[in-house]
């Protein structure tokens, strides 16, 4: 959700006809709408993670127990350690994505502007 609307708003910007769009712009505006993933949801990853440990119940309890001891012990910027890796991760995947997506999508116009299967 993060990913597409920060995309979405990114093309709008820069073409909203989506017409002239070139292959840099595409990776730009991925490699943007990636940061804007890792920033929103690196905290709720970091969560996620510690609360997969095999000793969970006993360190943090619950959700909120695990959100407060990691504020309170290890301070704010804990819940963005690790952005930078998973930040690689989602830019090559998001860019692949969109260089799929955006030959598909020439394809099917240019089949659509000739009609091969009119009758």
């Amino acid at each position: 959700m993060v990913w597409y609307s920060s995309y979405n708003s990114f093309q709008q910007l820069i073409d909203p006809t989506r017409d002239s769009i070139t292959e840099l712009e595409l990776l730009g505006m991925g490699f943007a709408s990636s940061c804007a993933v890792v920033a929103i949801t690196q905290p709720i990853d970091l969560l996620k993670t510690r609360m997969q440990t095999r000793d969970y119940r006993i360190i943090y309890r619950d959700v909120m127990t695990c959100t407060l001891k990691i504020f309170m012990e290890e301070g704010i910027k804990k819940f963005w350690a690790g952005w930078f890796p998973r930040l690689v991760k989602v830019s090559c995947s998001s860019s692949v994505t969109l260089i799929t997506y955006n030959f598909v999508t020439k394809g099917v116009k240019q089949l659509s502007d000739i009609k091969p299967f009119a009758a």
